[in-house]
């Protein structure tokens, strides 16, 4: 990588350049006279970059997700509670190996999350599933839990990582891609690494 300090009226800008690749960068400067068109640098703003933005989810992406994922588990099973984590975890697509560091389901999302899926099971939230899992890692009570993940949701579509486990050697994970149609999410399929216990 190279970097290179131009000084320009007073300012210093920093120029980026990986490998060969090297791009010109037009800049606009408060107060600056316009130049003609031939000028070395150009007086035309630069457009607004293109970021990533990351929405505060709402409850229905994660109980979308939660309703595809769940019966995915062990095929007619009759699950009686869904234990969700409280918090989100970025450590989903690896196995829940790597360290959580956990980010609060803020108290609003979890009630909407409990409403959202009253009809379909009861929730509890937990702060670690390690507490609601007997000797044997089974979940207790005929439950599941669920641990969620940071979603990444640009307009209408989004990605979800998402864990679902009944016991030790009875789990599932990985990244579920969702797409808001007429109001509802829904799952369209799955991305990246995932994993099966």
């Amino acid at each position: 990588m190279l970097l290179s300090r131009l000084p320009i009226v007073g300012v210093i800008v920093t120029v980026v350049a990986v490998g060969a690749a090297s791009a010109a960068i037009p800049l606009t400067l408060a107060g600056s006279q316009p130049r003609d068109q031939h000028s070395e640098l150009s007086p035309t703003p630069l457009p607004a970059p293109s970021v990533q933005h990351t929405q505060a989810p709402d409850a229905s992406l994660y109980a979308a997700a939660i309703k595809d994922m769940v019966p995915r588990l062990v095929h007619g099973a009759r699950w009686r509670v869904l234990y969700v984590v409280d918090h989100t975890c970025n450590n989903i697509p690896g196995g829940l190996i790597s360290a959580c560091e956990p980010r609060p389901i803020p108290p609003n999302v979890q009630r909407d999350l409990a409403d959202a899926l009253a009809s379909y099971l009861p929730v509890r939230f937990i702060a670690d599933a390690a507490t609601v899992r007997d000797k044997n890692l089974t979940v207790i009570n005929h439950g599941v839990t669920v641990t969620l993940g940071t979603p990444q949701i640009t307009g209408a579509k989004a990605r979800l990582p998402i864990a679902v486990q009944c016991s030790g050697t009875c789990g599932l994970g990985g990244t579920l891609l969702l797409a808001r149609k007429a109001g509802h999410w829904i799952a369209t399929g799955a991305t990246g690494p995932g994993w099966i216990s």
